[in-house]
């Protein structure tokens, strides 16, 4: 599939005879129809789906073994196996259509399947040399991270648990799948209705990850890590419950908080609680006491202020691959966190606290994406390549990795506004030393100090997204 020739059979759909495969298919001289395309990139460089090189092997091997490949492949193939009741389509100038049009039974689907395993034999006998099929399974293009295809045989590296998988398979249209599962000595055949091509595709491949694969998968040690996930979230979440019970989080409404960021981060939301909010200290006053990458503001007298400073959004926003996610993690950190924060610590209004609020929230919520979003792509690339899910601990320990990855990138402007005597909420030590937040006289950078601050959290996360698509699209 590195051809280099100009085609296009994706922008419209199979049937339409704009798709370059349906014009082929249709074409009284698909070959020199196929010869005739302009070759538009150095061969062997880049991957592109085409099936005029599939269609080409068939004029191929006709010329090679002066019979038609339907032929040559029931001597040679299908009778060896024992595959007697199948259908094989022809294009219209007489060579056998190797773009597709073959239909087999899933028995005998298996069969070849099986063949494969074996490396090629079948019942003792060498149909196909293992020499062969060790050349044609292997990959020889890389698609994108996890996806490569090799001679007609795709492979994908698929994550279980902690561990992974690398099955080589043949996708047919609509659904159809022989999968060979070298690891597992397993096949797996899959026939489909057509009329769906994407969402069949789609939920085989659910289904194979989710039931199918964990099944046959010891994954003991991704096991005692998921359990041991689950058990110090639970541990953590009673151990929240009681310090409410013995008065220790003063509120309702902090004590939902706490109790979230226990259920959504797990044991990093116990740490987070553990070196800040149960810090006792009995001197009067405003203080900001630093805790690493998360922070706490508390006043003694007053129970409210005892705010996380602010918890990084990615734990709170599950669709950060959505095109909302960056406004939604955005908002949510700025008008349920910030704000309230400074609402407290200042003694103002709501409204007003929001208004003082956006220019930093801004700029922290820019920081806080260029970390997330590279770890979160790569780690949904790696742990959940088709389907997201939330009841998953993995699913978790991602969010916390992206909510540490946001916390780092952040850092360094928040030590900005503490060198500069501006007001922040993360950090209250500076080298060791505490920093004496006096009165309400610090103030919230303004756009005029911090315009630099501003462009570069812009322009970072503009050129993470950007580096993101060209190497995902």
């Amino acid at each position: 599939m590195t051809s280099g020739l100009e085609w296009d059979e994706e922008t419209f759909p199979y049937g339409d005879p704009r798709n370059d495969a349906t014009a082929m298919e249709r074409n009284a001289n698909p070959v020199q129809f196929v010869l005739d395309r302009p070759v538009i990139r150095q061969p062997g460089t880049q991957f592109q789906y085409c099936g005029a090189n599939s269609m080409l092997l068939s004029a191929i091997l006709q010329e090679a073994t002066g019979m038609s490949l339907a032929e040559f492949a029931r001597q040679t193939l299908f009778a060896p196996l024992g595959i007697s009741q199948y259908r094989w389509t022809s294009y219209p100038d007489g060579h056998t259509n190797t773009d597709g049009g073959l239909s087999l039974r899933p028995r005998d689907m298996a069969k070849i399947g099986q063949l494969m395993l074996n490396k090629g034999q079948w019942h003792g006998v060498q149909v196909v040399s293992p020499e062969w099929v060790a050349e044609s399974t292997q990959a020889h293009t890389t698609i994108m991270p996890g996806q490569r295809y090799g001679y007609q045989w795709w492979r994908e590296n698929q994550p279980i648990y902690l561990e992974s998988v690398d099955p080589y398979f043949a996708a047919g249209y609509g659904g159809q799948l022989i999968s060979v599962y070298p690891d597992q000595n397993m096949v797996v055949v899959v026939t489909s209705d057509t009329a769906n091509h994407t969402q069949n595709s789609a939920r085989i491949m659910y289904l194979r990850n989710k039931y199918l694969l964990p099944a046959t998968i010891p994954a003991l040690l991704s096991k005692t890590l998921l359990w041991s996930w689950y058990v110090l979230t639970a541990g953590g979440l009673i151990f929240l419950a009681l310090e409410i019970v013995r008065g220790h989080i003063k509120g309702f409404g902090w004590s939902v908080i706490w109790l979230l960021i226990a259920a959504l981060s797990g044991p990093l939301g116990i740490a987070v609680y553990l070196l800040s909010y149960r810090n006792k200290k009995n001197n009067e006053g405003l203080w900001l006491e630093g805790v690493g990458i998360v922070g706490i503001c508390r006043h003694r007298k007053c129970h409210r202020c005892h705010h996380i400073g602010r918890f990084p959004e990615a734990v709170f926003t599950r669709w950060q691959r959505h095109p909302a996610g960056y406004p939604v993690s955005f908002l949510v950190s700025w008008l349920a966190f910030i704000a309230p924060l400074i609402t407290c610590t200042r003694g103002m209004r709501y409204r007003k606290a929001v208004r003082q609020t956006l220019l930093t929230a801004f700029i922290t919520s820019c920081f806080a994406q260029v970390g997330i979003f590279p770890v979160l792509v790569l780690l949904s690339i790696r742990w959940f390549p088709y389907d997201v899910d939330l009841a998953s601990s993995l699913f978790w320990i991602m969010m916390t990795a992206c909510g540490i990855a946001a916390a780092v990138v952040v850092y360094p402007f928040i030590l900005w506004t503490v060198r500069r005597n501006l007001d922040c909420w993360l950090v209250g030590r500076v080298n060791g030393h505490e920093i004496e937040a006096t009165g309400f006289e610090k103030r919230l950078p303004r756009f005029r100090d911090a315009w630099g601050a501003f462009s570069l959290g812009l322009i970072l996360l503009i050129a993470v997204f950007g580096f993101l698509i060209m190497n995902l699209s």
